[in-house]
């Protein structure tokens, strides 16, 4: 290893605190097309270190290894990979075992992290993945890994008001319902739909965390009357409030349509109108 693979050998190491039974053997920058080198680190188990199973925490000896890569933040402006010959060990209880890599669990966190940030900022996948160098497929993956911890952790029982209102994810009658907690300004669930089906599908996500449906006071939404029906069945105790989005844009259909029928009828006497 010449001396700048063994410096960037070291700050590696250190930023990923690795034990004694593993080591970065090597470091190399690689040019890939449109002329930006890559940082490829390659990382091994220390000869002899036997390693826990991730099942049951024993150590055992190494049964064989599995060559694996991961994508690690950038260093500096490099797009960062890391490269493991990742062991397996023989455990007499639960057989042959991949162990877990101390980098992984860290670094999917952090580069998640950077994706969702970035989403959150305004920016589209596309964007994102021109930026980092990745495909949408690993960056969409990142973050439905990220919101499917989040909706793991919600905890819904204090929910006692509610908003919904849909959108058409697509041209034509394909519709998204979002389901917000008022109090808490969060959204709680999105639904297909926007019908009794979507409101019940919004009961059960609650319950799945902690919510109950029938505990709801309140709910604003639109004058439909399908979404009026399910609250109806799954929110009886809940008070229907038309938001006053969906009021003003009514008040403001009827006034286009006075205005318009007043214009006709007072053709030539614009005077009168004023």
């Amino acid at each position: 290893m010449n001396t700048q693979a063994a410096m960037l050998a070291a700050l590696f190491e250190k930023s990923l605190n690795l034990g004694p039974e593993w080591k970065v053997v090597d470091a190399e920058f690689r040019e890939v097309a449109g002329g930006k080198d890559e940082l490829h680190v390659f990382v091994e188990r220390a000869t002899g270190s036997a390693m826990f199973c991730t099942a049951c925490g024993g150590m055992h000896g190494v049964y064989d290894t599995r060559e694996r890569e991961w994508r690690h933040l950038d260093i500096w402006q490099y797009r960062t990979i890391v490269h493991c010959k990742v062991p397996r060990v023989g455990c007499p209880i639960h057989g042959v075992v991949t162990v877990r890599v101390p980098w992984e669990a860290d670094d999917a966190k952090h580069f998640t992290a950077l994706v969702v940030v970035m989403a959150l900022s305004g920016l589209t996948v596309s964007a994102i993945g021109e930026l980092l160098g990745e495909t949408d497929t690993r960056l969409w993956r990142a973050i439905r890994a990220c919101v499917a911890r989040a909706c793991a952790h919600a905890d819904y029982s204090d929910v006692r008001a509610v908003g919904v209102d849909e959108t058409a994810k697509k041209r034509g009658h394909d519709y998204l319902s979002a389901f917000v907690d008022l109090d808490a300004r969060r959204v709680v669930s999105v639904q297909e739909g926007r019908d009794a089906g979507t409101v019940a599908g919004f009961a059960d996500d609650l319950a799945a965390h902690g919510g109950d449906a029938e505990a709801v006071e309140a709910v604003t939404c639109d004058l439909s009357p399908s979404f009026a029906s399910g609250i109806a069945v799954h929110m009886p105790q809940a008070a229907r409030i038309a938001d006053r989005f969906h009021v003003i844009q009514l008040f403001t259909k009827a006034v286009d349509k006075v205005r318009a029928a007043e214009a006709r009828e007072s053709e030539g006497k614009r005077d009168l109108l004023k």
